[in-house]
């Protein structure tokens, strides 16, 4: 059991730092901005800060022009950061309500995911959100496995990292509202 939370952690720290980008108010702005004006189908907005940062033309100072692949790499992970920013506030929202603070049966649980004691809710939240970062790691490992050798490889990766983590943002969202 410590071998599989240090395996989670692990895995958390290192898409954290990997993600991790000074988030732009124009970024939040832009993305915020996007889902009031999409609010029927808020997947619009994903890629948006992505797509505009990359089109964008290189400036004197940047080591990494936005279209290369570092460069899309830190587009991605600009992005990623403000939808990061959304799945912490709904977790956290989550963690706080009244499912967070209510104790979750064993009984009540699917095989997969089967407990041998009462836990609160925020502790399935948190295995949830852990288990969710394996998993998107391992999504878009896959996604780039066929250019597995080029460069190409790591912009997929953020791409697709980027991708998951908005769609996961929009269903914590809708979730918390639910």
């Amino acid at each position: 059991m410590k071998t599989l939370a240090l395996v989670l952690l692990a895995a958390g720290a290192s898409c954290a730092a990997w993600a991790q980008q000074p988030l732009r108010p124009e970024d939040r702005a832009a993305i915020g901005a996007c889902l009031k004006q999409a609010a029927d189908r808020p997947e619009r907005c994903i890629g948006i800060v992505y797509q505009a940062c990359i089109d964008a033309p290189p400036q004197p100072n940047d080591s990494f022009p936005p279209g290369s692949t570092p460069g899309q790499e830190r587009c991605a992970a600009r992005e990623q950061a403000v939808w990061q920013e959304m799945i912490d506030a709904s977790l956290q929202a989550m963690r706080d309500s009244a499912a967070g603070q209510s104790p979750v049966q064993p009984y009540n649980r699917p095989a997969e995911t089967r407990l041998t004691h009462p836990v609160s809710g925020a502790t399935l939240i948190d295995d949830m959100e852990n288990a969710w970062r394996i998993w998107r790691a391992k999504a878009c490992d896959i996604e780039g496995l066929r250019y597995e050798g080029g460069t190409i490889t790591r912009t997929i990766y953020a791409t697709c990292s980027n991708r998951e983590t908005a769609r996961h943002a929009l269903w914590l969202k809708a979730v918390e509202n639910d």
